[in-house]
This record gives C-alpha cells, sequence and structure tokens, in this order.
C-alpha cells in the first residue's frame, strides 16, 4: 500500500514552517506532538525533533486535532516542501491497536476469498493482499470490537473481512469498497507482525508436494518413501483430472451411427472444454467434485465411475463424447458430473498399494522381500556361479557382441537369486541384456530342471518396451504370450495366464 492509498482520516492539509531542516523529503512519515511546557507543535522523525511555527488558521486546526477530547491516532505525511515550509496531511484515526511479534496474527486465506480476487491477482493472493492492505506493519481496520474477534481490513478499492474462529483468524469474504464512505468510517489502525497465510487447496497440495519430496530425497526407509512416492502420484493424478474442471450434466442420450454418441445436457452455457481427444469418465457421486483432496486409490473407486469415450466438442450448452471401443451402449447415470478419466491411474495406484501390503505380510513369491528392500537384509544365499555368455547364447543370438558392462549386468542377474536392479541410459543395449538373460535362464533350467522351463515375465508400464524385448524370440520352440489390458483394467484376453 502506498501513501496516497490510505483515504481514510479525513482530508487534513496545512503549510508548517519548521525552525530548522532536517531533511524532509515528499511521501516521509512523521509525527506531530504538543509540548506543554514550551506550548508548541514539534515534529519528530525518528530522533530527529523540531519546533513547529504556524499561521492562526493551522494552529487551530491542530488545536481541533491534538488538543480536543482524548489523545488522537494521527498519520503525518509530508507531501511536499520549500526550503522550512513544508504542506503536510494529517489523518485521524480512532485508535492504534498494537501487538508484539509474540502476538503475532496470520490470517488464513482460503478459496472462497482468493475465488473473489481480479485474476491478476489470483496468480500471487499473498502477494497482491500484502500490496494492497499493508502500510509497512499496520492495517486499517473497520469494525474492530469484542477482542478482535470480528473486522474488516481495508484496502483503497476493497474489503477483506475477517472472523476469529476458535484460535485462528480466516478471511471470510473480499467485496468491491465504497470509497465515497472513507471520510464516514470509524477506522483504526491495527499494527504489529500480521501476516496473510495462504491456506487454498492449491497451496495444501503444493505443501504436500514439498513434504512428500522432502521424504522421497530423504534416503530414509524404503517403505516411507514408497508411501511418500505412491501420493505424491495421487495428488498429481487427482488433480490433473480437474485442472479442466468437473462438467454437471442434467440428461444424457445417446446416438448410434458408426459409434456411439453420448451427447449429455450441461447446467450452465458458460462451460470450458476439456483438452481434444481426452477419456472422459462419468458419476453421479458429488465425492468427485473433491477430487483433489484424495490421498487413496481406494476413495476413487468408491466413485464407481463409468468410462464413457473421448472428448469431441461442447456446443449449444450440450458435451459430446464418443465411444469407438464399444459394440453395445452404456447405462450411464442420467445425471451426473463429466471428468477427465483417471481409472488407468487409479488402477496402478491400487495395485502399487496392494503389492506393498503383500510385500510386507509376507505374501509376495519371495517372502522375505520386505526385509531385502527395506533394510538390505539378505537371506537367500546364491552358491551357483554361471558365466554370462555361452557357445548356445551366441549361437541364438547371432551376430551380436556383448562389451564387459553387458556381459557383467547378464552375469548378477542370472546369479542372483531375488532381485538384480540394471540401470542404464538409453541406447547402452539394456533390451539386448534383457534377451541374453531370458535365453541364459531358458538354457539353464533345460539343463538343471530335467528341460523343465518356468515362465519368464517380462513386464513394463509401457506396451512398446515389452514388444521389443519379446520380438523376434521364442520360449521352448513356442512364440512368447502376449497379455495386456485395457484402461479401465479389464484384461483383454483374460484366459492367459
Amino acid at each position: 500500500m502506498k501513501a496516497e492509498d490510505i483515504i481514510w482520516g479525513g482530508n487534513n492539509k496545512c503549510v508548517i514552517r519548521l525552525k530548522s531542516d532536517i531533511g524532509l523529503e515528499p511521501c516521509t512519515l512523521v509525527s506531530i506532538e504538543y509540548d506543554y511546557m514550551k506550548e508548541v507543535y514539534f515534529l519528530q522523525r525518528d530522533m530527529d525533533r523540531v519546533d513547529i511555527i504556524a499561521a492562526e488558521n493551522v494552529l487551530e486546526m491542530l488545536n481541533n486535532i491534538y488538543l480536543t477530547g482524548s489523545a488522537p491516532t494521527t498519520m503525518v505525511w509530508v507531501i511536499d516542501r520549500e526550503e522550512l515550509d513544508y504542506i503536510i496531511e494529517i489523518k485521524v484515526f480512532q485508535d492504534e491497536i498494537s501487538f508484539g511479534k509474540l502476538n503475532t496474527i496470520k490470517i488464513k486465506i482460503c478459496d472462497d476469498v482468493i475465488n473473489k480476487m481480479r485474476a491478476r491477482d489470483k496468480e500471487n493472493p499473498i502477494e497482491y493482499l500484502n500490496n494492497a492492505f499493508k502500510y509497512g506493519d499496520r492495517v486499517f481496520v473497520r469494525g474492530y470490537g469484542k477482542g478482535g474477534a470480528c473486522f474488516t481490513i481495508l484496502s483503497a478499492d476493497r474489503a477483506l473481512s475477517i472472523r476469529q474462529i476458535e484460535n485462528e483468524y480466516i478471511a471470510t469474504n473480499l467485496v468491491r469498497y465504497n470509497k465515497s464512505m472513507a471520510d464516514k468510517e470509524a477506522v483504526f489502525i491495527l499494527r504489529g507482525a500480521l501476516s496473510f497465510v495462504d491456506s487454498s487447496r492449491s497451496a495444501f497440495v503444493s505443501g504436500e508436494v514439498a513434504r512428500k519430496m522432502e521424504v522421497i530425497t530423504s534416503g530414509g526407509r524404503y517403505f516411507d518413501i514408497w508411501d511418500a512416492y505412491n501420493g505424491l502420484e495421487c495428488i498429481f493424478a487427482f488433480r490433473q483430472s480437474t485442472e479442466s474442471g468437473v462438467l454437471k450434466y442434467s440428461s444424457c442420450t445417446c446416438a448410434l451411427t458408426d459409434v456411439f454418441e453420448y451427447c449429455f445436457m450441461l447446467d450452465g452455457l458458460d462451460t470450458e472444454a476439456f483438452p481434444e481427444g481426452v477419456q472422459i469418465d462419468c458419476t453421479e457421486n458429488e465425492a468427485i467434485l473433491k477430487i483433489d483432496s484424495f490421498t487413496k486409490a481406494e476413495q476413487l473407486n468408491k466413485l464407481r465411475s463409468i468410462s464413457i469415450g473421448t472428448f469431441d466438442r461442447i456446443e449449444n450448452g450440450k458435451c459430446y463424447i464418443i465411444d469407438r471401443e464399444h459394440d453395445s451402449k452404456k447405462n450411464l447415470p442420467s445425471q451426473g458430473y463429466l471428468f477427465i478419466s483417471v481409472v488407468g491411474d487409479a488402477v496402478r495406484l491400487s495395485r502399487r498399494e496392494k503389492a506393498k501390503a503383500d510385500i510386507i505380510t509376507r505374501q509376495s513369491p519371495i517372502n522375505n522381500l520386505a526385509m531385502l528392500i527395506d533394510q538390505g537384509v539378505v537371506t537367500d544365499i546364491q552358491t551357483r556361479h554361471e558365466a554370462p555368455v555361452t557357445g548356445m547364447l551366441m549361437r541364438k543370438m547371432k551376430g551380436r557382441e556383448f562389451n564387459e558392462e553387458q556381459r557383467k549386468a547378464i552375469e548378477v542377474a542370472i546369479n542372483t537369486p531375488d532381485i538384480a536392479l540394471i540401470v542404464g541410459p538409453p541406447g547402452t543395449g539394456k533390451t539386448t541384456v534383457i534377451k541374453a538373460i531370458i535365453a541364459r535362464f531358458e538354457e539353464y533350467y533345460k539343463k538343471h530342471n530335467d528341460k523343465n522351463v518356468p515362465k519368464i515375465l517380462v513386464t513394463s508400464f509401457q506396451h512398446e518396451a515389452v514388444e521389443n524385448v519379446i520380438v523376434d524370440m521364442e520360449g521352448n520352440g513356442l512364440p512368447p504370450e502376449r497379455k495386456d489390458g485395457k484402461r479401465d483394467g479389464a484384461d483383454k484376453n483374460p484366459k492367459l495366464a
């Protein structure tokens, strides 16, 4: 807040002369007091004090302000000067309520208030509030009574309502301020360590992200990092689903051409479109409006959302979604909400949560896996040692040459009883190494397990990565089985193990 933004306290301007020069510049904040011993007014700035010479009409104005009734609370600015003559403006307030550093006031700013800010102010709401409502360590308030349980902070064009709830100060409303009321307001100065705190959902998410990132980068216990990483993915996945908003609809129809075209009548015409081609789900559960506060995948499952298809367009208050994958009409709620699908994310997160539970309860195929990954305790000792590259491998992978790092990776993988981790940037031959590891396992089990080769699972987050590994491969003379799933988690070929 600038000095000219302080529009309360009257328009008391006058010219005074100082007996000596103390180097005051325009916009300097000073104080004026009355010396009852010398019967003279003096001006003070910091440690500098100088007596004032004033005309009769100015003295009369000063007397009305400073010597009538109770001692006033004033703020005095230097507007301009010429040698020792100064134009000053005196603002008169009801009182000044001061509080020390031990009694700081933190005012929480929630989404309801931020949503009422102008677009440019929403970008950094706390910076806006500091610039608009604070003058140094002062704010200007009206209605400050009952111990400050309820009051309004004023700026030149806005009024911020504050309410004390238990031990917290919360901003409850932001409205336009009527400047014509400035001279009629009974305004107090609140002075001390006052700050605005962003308590919006966005700030909460940012704080949660920072806390989880601290856990992830701390190098602490593995399962703590696991929880933090999973929580971070939940935040990003669920937040992404509502970045384009949740659209409420009041009716739904379906037309069949070469595809199923679903038409949803939206509540309100002022709606933003989803990004082109994104997958859209629907639900009749109002909890979807709070999806960005979800922390567990199971919360999304409770929504019982239905996958519809891909977003096409919004026209005349109607949202059109196309389903090209299914051969029958879907039974959708007649009323509900549309949102960008997070079903795939929910399935993945649910699987990860189940995997953690299985590991901790020793239900995983490697029953000592929890001790291994969380504490580094190895219980299975490998006594055999298999060579990384054999003649059979070279015959099977004709034309392949393995460098020293690749040979070492193959050797570690086939001689590790539990988990081997191979890391390498693109182009270092990881896919070739994986093929070699599979071939060496097949060779080993044919030799040592009466030619019975167990199933070897190749899995990846992306289908293409698996395809690159299994292309041109055979297992026991048979092509590899492919198993993948639809976006809703259902298997395309449920007969495959």
